[in-house]
């Protein structure tokens, strides 16, 4: 089977498993290796499902955002932020939503 089909064949074998009720990691894995080893082999296709999640989530990229929400939530239970005053920033007549007057500006001068 060419791989073209046997990725399409995965994906619907992929959103079964989903509506089965596997949960998606899972679903991916059982997946991913079964497409693997369809492809290189049974050796090369167990080694590099093995090797593959490692080299990608040691990246410097994904490590950023897990630290940006850590930093986040660190700050929000210190009381660094507070809740009430971030939603009045944010809410419809809050500093970010407001419309300036030029000719009001001009007055106060």
């Amino acid at each position: 089977m060419d791989p073209f089909t046997l990725g399409i064949v995965g994906v619907i074998a992929m959103v079964v498993l989903v509506f089965v009720g596997v949960r998606v990691f899972y679903a991916a894995a059982i997946v991913g290796l079964v497409g693997m080893v369809s492809i290189v082999g049974w050796e090369a296709g167990a080694g590099m499902v093995g090797t593959i999640p490692h080299s990608k989530a040691v990246t410097y990229t994904l490590s950023v955002l897990p630290m940006f929400i850590l930093i986040g939530f660190l700050a929000f239970h210190a009381g660094l932020v507070l809740l009430h005053d971030m939603c009045q920033l944010m809410s419809h007549d809050g500093f970010l939503h407001r419309q300036r007057d030029p000719v009001s500006d001009i007055e106060r001068l």
